[in-house]
């Protein structure tokens, strides 16, 4: 497997950090690609001896990633905003991942509402790799989400990427891949079924419906060559949250692969996505892949962030 060459991940020298140097390491190993370790340190805590005191903790790690095999090893350190900071960082040097872990925010529906993580999926003009608690770099089970569209000449581009990604990495990681595609009944037969009828009828309603979706996913499937891991696929009638978090649960997914940005058709507005309610509800690792032609609303200013430093 070798989809990433130059990987951006996040460190703070706090909880997850351990799994991001993992599974980042492994991953940069694997794929033979560059590695930095990112750092950005709130405006508050920036004190000049704060920012030499991190800088030397970064630059101890280099040594420990050249052991692992890595030879393309980076640290830096910038102090700002933390999503926007590495989004100018990514946007400066062309990275094509960010592996970051979601801070313990424990809230009513989950842990992870309201973080660094949760704009990242949404604003990262890259794939964004949130890392679960405890990972140790190795995936058994691998959910692809996918979602095809209808029309004379549907944009499959998403999907297909969705699922050659999932399906290398379950190979790279011996996994089991499963394919998940959510569907509701459309059009006419949705205000059908709102009214009395035969349960035969409503069954043929359904059963017409999920071959419909079926027929979708394939279109999809097809256009790849071929599957490097065989998948199981997964065709619920639900929404695509609650299918997608049922079955994490149900399987015990380490990693679930999905698109992450609904587009408002305003560049620089977008609506939540699907991705982002998952991050809020399950505890396994989620990579998030943005479709062609996604801008990030983060520009890079005219100046540099304050002290950026390639160490």
């Amino acid at each position: 497997m070798r989809r990433f060459k130059n990987i951006l991940a996040v460190y703070h020298d706090d909880f997850g950090s351990d799994d991001v140097f993992t599974q980042s390491v492994s991953l940069a190993k694997a794929n033979n690609a560059r590695l930095t370790l990112l750092e950005v340190i709130p405006d508050r805590y920036a004190t000049t001896a704060w920012v030499q005191e991190r800088e030397k903790r970064l630059k101890r790690l280099v040594p420990a990633m050249h052991a692992a095999g890595v030879a393309d090893a980076h640290v830096a350190t910038c102090v700002g905003t933390p999503f926007i900071e590495i989004i100018k960082h990514v946007l400066r040097n062309g990275y094509d991942l960010v592996i970051a872990s979601p801070e313990q925010t424990r809230t009513d529906r989950g842990f992870y509402a309201g973080t660094t993580i949760a704009h990242l999926v949404r604003k990262s003009p890259c794939p964004v790799w949130s890392v679960k608690p405890d990972s140790q770099g190795h995936y058994s089970r691998i959910l692809a989400c996918v979602d095809p569209k209808t029309g004379d000449n549907p944009d499959d581009s998403l999907d297909i990427k969705l699922l050659q990604l999932a399906s290398s990495l379950a190979e790279a990681n011996g996994a089991e891949l499963h394919v998940v595609h959510a569907w509701e009944v459309e059009g006419p037969d949705r205000d059908r079924l709102r009214s009395e009828l035969p349960d035969k009828t409503r069954e043929e309603i359904m059963e017409k419906h999920q071959t419909m979706h079926r027929g979708r996913v394939q279109r999809v499937m097809d256009q790849l060559p071929s599957f490097m891991v065989e998948p199981t696929l997964h065709l619920p009638k639900s929404e695509a949250h609650d299918a997608i978090v049922d079955l994490v649960r149900e399987l015990s997914v380490d990693l679930v692969v999905m698109g992450s940005v609904n587009r408002t058709g305003i560049s620089g507005f977008f609506i939540g996505s699907v991705a982002e309610g998952v991050l809020t509800s399950v505890r396994c690792s989620l990579l998030t892949v943005k479709p062609e032609g996604f801008r990030t609303p983060v520009v890079l200013d005219d100046y540099p962030s304050e002290r950026v430093g390639s160490l």
